[in-house]
C-alpha cells in the first residue's frame, strides 16, 4: 500500500488545528477540515472502504469547501483546485492523509 500512496496523485487541501475541529459532523471551521472529517465519516462507516469519486461525493466535498460565516484563518487550497482535481480523478478511489506526502513531487 505504501508503494501505491507514493505513486497516487494528491492535493494537499489545508492545514488546521485544534480549534478549526468540531465535535458535530461536517462543522469543522476551515473547509480542509470539513473535507478530511467528511471522507474519514464516509470511508470508515460501516466498515473501512475508500470512498470512489463520483458526481455525488464530487458535489458534495465541493460544497464542504465552500467558506462558511465563523471559519477561522487557515492555510487551504483554492477551491479552483479542488475542481480540478475532482474533474481529472473521477471514478477514482480517495485516501486521506493528514500530512502530505513526503516524495518530492507536485500536487496532481
Amino acid at each position: 500500500m505504501s508503494d501505491g500512496l507514493r505513486r497516487a496523485a494528491y492535493l494537499h487541501l489545508g492545514a488546521w488545528g485544534e480549534q478549526h475541529e468540531s465535535e458535530e459532523p461536517q462543522a469543522g471551521l476551515c473547509p480542509a477540515v470539513r473535507v478530511f472529517d467528511w471522507l474519514f465519516y464516509i470511508g470508515t462507516i460501516p466498515s473501512y472502504q475508500a470512498p470512489r469519486l463520483d458526481a455525488e461525493l464530487s458535489w458534495k466535498l465541493l460544497d464542504l469547501y465552500k467558506e462558511r460565516p465563523g471559519d477561522l484563518p487557515s492555510v487551504t487550497a483554492g477551491p479552483a483546485d479542488l475542481r480540478a482535481f475532482i474533474e481529472r480523478h473521477q471514478g477514482k478511489y480517495l485516501l486521506m492523509e493528514e500530512q502530505p506526502p513526503q516524495v518530492g513531487k507536485p500536487c496532481n
